[in-house]
């Protein structure tokens, strides 16, 4: 079906805008070999990055990747290209409470309780983590 110009036009804006309310929340329906290790059924809450390039994360101070969670969290995806050990933290800043390391290389997919509402931060364990990349997906 062929729609006349502003019409295309309205339905293309309709379709991105649904498309990014729904980017924010995904639920995952199955093993479709992409690589994220996480389980059928899973729901997106918050896809977490630092580029160390700018903001390096040192042994001194915590480096915050989000205020506050959305929702209940129960399960982490963790890469990591740093190439150096790093602590996941949870809670306000100056409380922060390691949860686990951050192997180099990532974690994998592992289960982990966050609470919903906690601020989540990184700290090197040894050495100044300045380059590469970290990203955490966290799911229901």
């Amino acid at each position: 079906m062929v729609l006349p110009d502003s019409a295309q036009s309205n339905q293309l804006a309709r379709r991105e805008h649904e498309e990014s309310l729904n980017a924010k929340r995904v639920t995952i329906v199955g093993g479709g070999g992409g690589g994220s290790g996480a389980s059928p059924g899973r729901t997106s809450i918050a896809l977490l990055r630092n580029d160390y390039t700018g903001t390096n994360v040192t042994t001194g101070a915590y480096v915050q990747l989000t205020a506050s969670t959305s929702d209940t969290i129960n399960q982490v995806n963790i890469f990591d290209s740093s190439g150096q050990a790093l602590y996941l933290a949870v809670g306000p800043a100056a409380s922060e409470v390691n949860q686990i390391f951050i192997i180099p290389g990532g974690n994998g997919t592992m289960e982990l309780l966050i609470p919903s509402g906690s601020r989540i931060s990184v700290k090197a364990v040894s050495a100044t983590a300045s380059v590469g990349e970290l990203l955490i997906s966290c799911l229901k």
